[in-house]
């Protein structure tokens, strides 16, 4: 598994720098340095990259844990026993491509860290919501399924209880379930687009 996604890093890479035909032997001995030097990628690429990389982890995350605490005879609707290992070799290479991402946004200088961690928070906030439905729709065929039952670990966060960590949750439901998805996608969407940094940037400057 660990071969293919590096096989498959290193094709890309190779073929970047290709114009038209197959990969050189120079283009592939610049793999190495492409790898650690991401200069050469431009900012949409970075941002965009980042965000669909993770949003398929996410995805593939959500699905596989929906199929490891499958009930009865569901939480099969997309993994299953004969591709399982297809969809967790997916999600494990693209939380790889989601750090060397992250990587290439933090060594890039072109954009200003208040942005990259405005983006990076948005990025987040939406796939938060993107695991949530795959999750649902794989347990449960239904990712808007907002019943009591099926929504008490809807928001997760990590805290400390009887000085051990552990997970902790708030539950939501109908009346609420919805209303926290949109926040979370309507967040996200602002941060993506770097609503909050330029506002505040442009209150800065009229102020002072």
């Amino acid at each position: 598994m660990i071969k293919s996604i590096v096989m498959a890093l290193f094709l890309m890479l190779s073929c970047s720098s290709v114009q038209a035909g197959l990969p050189t032997m120079e283009n592939i001995k610049d793999v190495p340095r492409k790898i650690y030097d991401t200069s050469w990628m431009k900012d949409k690429l970075i941002k965009n990259g980042l965000f669909i990389s993770m949003a398929i982890a996410q995805s593939t995350t959500g699905m596989t844990e929906g199929y490891h605490f499958r009930e009865g005879g569901g939480g099969t609707y997309i993994v299953n026993a004969d591709n399982y290992h297809a969809f967790e070799t997916l999600k494990r290479a693209s939380w790889v491509a989601t750090g060397w991402f992250a990587y290439a946004d933090i060594r890039s200088d072109r954009r200003g860290k208040a942005e990259k961690i405005e983006n990076f928070i948005g990025d987040l906030l939406i796939t938060r919501d993107i695991w949530e439905w795959s999750y649902k729709y794989q347990r449960y065929h239904n990712p808007f399924d907002y019943s009591v039952e099926r929504n008490r670990h809807a928001v997760y966060y990590i805290g400390i209880n009887n000085w051990k960590i552990n997970d902790l949750y708030f539950g939501t439901g109908p009346n609420n379930g919805a209303a926290v998805d949109i926040a979370f996608l309507g967040t996200g969407i602002l941060m993506r687009s770097g609503f909050f940094t330029h506002t505040i940037s442009g209150l800065w400057g009229r102020i002072f």
